[in-house]
C-alpha cells in the first residue's frame, strides 16, 4: 500500500501494528541496545525514588537524596533520547547521529513548550484560588469551581500541544525539515487537530489498558510499597521483605521493557498518521 495515502485512525494503527509484527526480528536487533538502557536506568532509578520517600517519611533526608534524583532523571531524559532516536532510524535510514541530535532538539523544545505552559496554567489556576479565597464564596462551589477550570485547562493543554505529534514526525522524517519550520508545521497539523488528537486518545487508551493487564504483577508491588509508606507515616514498622527492592527494580524493568514495546508501536502508527495527514499536501 502506498505510504502517502489518506487512512482512517483505525487504519494508522493497524498499519502502525502490521509493520511491527512483520519486522519484529529487524527491529530487535537494531533496537536491544536501547531498551537495555531503558530497562536498567528504569531499574536503578525506581529503588532509589522510593527510597527518597522512606527517607522522607522517616525524617533520613540526606544531600544525597537531592543529587541522586538529579542523575536519575538526566540518565532517563537521555535514554528516552536515544530510545526515540533509534526507533526513527528505522523509518528515516539517517545516521544514529543525525537521529539523536534531532530528537534531542525537539526533547528540548517540548520541554521548554511545557514548561512555559505548565507556568500559565499554574498561574491562573493561583490567581483563581487567591480570588476563591478573598471571594464571599462558598468553599464547597469554590473548590468545584477550581476543579473544573483545571479540568478545562488541561483539557486545553492537550489539544493545544496535540499537533506537535505531527510537526515531529515530519522533523524526523523529512531531513529537508528543520527545526526553525515547527512552527509552519505545527500549523498545518493544527488544521487535522481532530483527528491528532483522536488518535492519541485512542492509542493512550489502548497503551494504558495493555500496560495495566499486563504489567498487574507490578502494580502490585508498587502498591504494597506505597501501603508500607503509609504505614511508616503512622509510626508502623517497615513490613517488606529484606530483597524487596530487587524485586522492584526487576518489576520496574520489565514493566519498562512493555512500555516501550507500546511506544514503538505507537510511533510506528503515528508515522502512518503522519503520511495520511501529508497526503493531502502532496497530492
Amino acid at each position: 500500500m502506498e505510504l502517502y495515502t489518506r487512512r482512517t485512525i483505525a487504519q494508522c494503527l493497524d498499519e502502525g501494528w502490521t509493520l511491527m509484527s512483520t519486522n519484529f526480528g529487524r527491529i530487535l536487533k537494531n533496537l536491544w541496545a536501547p531498551l537495555l538502557l531503558m530497562a536498567t536506568v528504569s531499574g536503578v532509578s525506581a529503588p532509589i525514588w522510593l527510597n527518597i520517600q522512606r527517607h522522607i517519611v522517616t525524617d533520613a533526608f540526606t544531600l544525597s537524596d537531592i543529587l541522586l534524583p538529579v542523575l536519575t532523571l538526566i540518565a532517563m531524559l537521555c535514554a528516552v533520547v536515544i530510545f526515540e532516536a533509534k526507533t526513527f532510524k528505522l523509518l528515516n535510514e539517517q545516521t544514529t547521529r543525525w537521529c539523536i541530535r534531532r530528537t534531542a532538539r525537539f526533547t528540548a523544545l517540548m520541554i521548554g513548550i511545557m514548561l512555559i505552559l505548565s507556568f500559565a496554567i499554574k498561574m491562573i489556576l493561583t490567581i483563581l484560588n487567591i480570588s476563591v479565597n478573598k471571594g464571599n464564596i462558598n468553599p464547597a462551589i469554590g473548590l468545584a469551581l477550581i476543579v473544573a477550570v483545571s479540568i478545562v485547562l488541561i483539557v486545553m493543554l492537550i489539544l493545544v500541544v496535540s499537533p506537535l505529534l505531527y510537526a515531529n514526525v515530519k522533523y524526523m522524517i523529512e531531513p529537508e525539515t528543520k527545526i526553525r519550520h515547527t512552527w509552519k508545521n505545527y500549523k498545518r497539523g493544527w488544521k487535522s487537530l481532530g483527528k491528532i488528537f483522536a488518535f492519541q486518545l485512542l492509542s493512550a487508551l489502548i497503551i494504558i489498558l495493555v500496560q495495566g493487564i499486563v504489567s498487574l504483577s507490578g502494580i502490585i508491588v508498587i502498591l504494597a510499597a506505597n501501603f508500607s509508606l503509609s504505614g511508616m507515616a503512622f509510626g508502623d514498622p517497615d513490613g517488606l521483605p529484606a530483597n524487596f527492592m530487587l524485586i522492584y527494580a526487576i518489576t520496574v524493568a520489565i514493566a519498562s521493557l512493555i512500555y516501550c514495546a507500546l511506544m514503538i508501536w505507537f510511533t510506528l502508527s503515528a508515522y502512518y498518521l503522519y503520511a495520511s495527514i501529508e497526503a493531502k499536501y502532496r497530492q
